[in-house]
This record gives structure tokens, sequence and C-alpha cells, in this order.
């Protein structure tokens, strides 16, 4: 978020609505704004890996983006790689992932993370 300059974004996960309604005072908390936030409310979590594009596709459609400068994607089990361009296009915004962000991280951990095709606006360089 920081490396974006991302204050205000829109949240999806696929979390059970508990675990879900955790996230929004954890971002506040933190000094962010949720324009909105929506999850899948999947109860077996070994369910998550199979979430289709679309499927992923109509949960960040849903979402309140209002004001919003991303759209954060949570869930490290979530199959979100091959859908991060076509959800940046649909929105007009950066897609921000667990896997994506934790990649970028590592990457400019060891040196700097270099442009990869199609994992979205943060590693278009």
């Amino acid at each position: 978020l920081s490396a974006l300059q991302v204050t205000r974004f829109a949240l999806g996960t696929p979390y059970p609505g508990p675990v879900h309604a955790l996230t929004r005072p954890f971002f506040e908390g933190n000094g962010y704004t949720l324009s909105g936030d929506a999850t899948l409310d999947i109860l077996a979590m070994s369910e998550v890996h199979e979430v289709t594009p679309g499927r992923l596709g109509g949960l960040v459609e849903g979402l309140d983006r209002s004001g919003a400068q991303a759209v954060v994607l949570l869930a490290t089990d979530l199959p979100t790689f091959a859908s991060i361009e076509s959800l940046e296009e649909i929105t007009g915004l950066p897609v921000l992932t667990s896997n994506q962000t934790l990649l970028w991280s590592a990457l400019e951990a060891v040196g700097g993370a270099t442009p990869i095709a199609g994992l979205g606006r943060l590693f278009a360089g």
C-alpha cells in the first residue's frame, strides 16, 4: 500500500463472515480508509483455491470503490495472479493481492522488484 501511496481502498476476502469482520477494524486501526468491503464467505478454507476468475471478478465488481485508490484482495490461497490485469482494466485501479505483494516485498528485499508482465501496476516498473 505504501509503495503506491494508497490510503483508501476497497477490500475483498474469501473469509467466513466473522473472520472478514476483523479486517476493517484492523486496517482502519492502522490508518487506512476502506471505501467498501465484501467477502465470498467461504466456510471451508480448502475451497478458496477453487475460486474461479469469474467469481473473483464478481466480488471485485460488487465492491464499493467510491474514492478508492486501489482494490485489495486478501488470502494467500486465493488464486489471483491470472486475474490481476483484467481486474485492473475493469476497475481502473491498482489491484493488490496477498501473494503479489509478498513477492514484490521479497524482491525488494533482495535488490528490487523488476517489471513482471501480468502482475499489475505494482510490477509495472
